[in-house]
């Protein structure tokens, strides 16, 4: 059951891209911070989370119109804080 170079490389590609994701999420969107003792309302958080988080990556492509630029919700966060004092 040999994986060819390919799929074995698409595979960690997308694992790395999966653990940044909620990297992120838990750092930035507060995805670790949810206190929720019924399923329906921590699926709710997690949503909303990952939901920020994919409205962030959005709003930074729509700013740099580069298709393969890097994503950083930091420097997004960054610029949006400086846009406040500067305001």
């Amino acid at each position: 059951m040999a994986r060819s170079a390919q799929k074995t490389y698409r595979y960690y590609k997308a694992r790395f891209q999966i653990e940044f994701l909620i990297r992120d999420a838990k750092r930035f969107t507060s995805l670790s911070a949810c206190l929720a003792r019924f399923a329906n309302k921590w699926c709710f958080h997690f949503n909303e989370s990952l939901s920020a988080l994919s409205f962030a990556m959005l709003e930074s492509r729509r700013q740099t119109d580069q298709p393969g630029a890097p994503f950083s919700i930091a420097s997004l966060e960054r610029h949006y804080f400086n846009q406040y004092l500067i305001g």
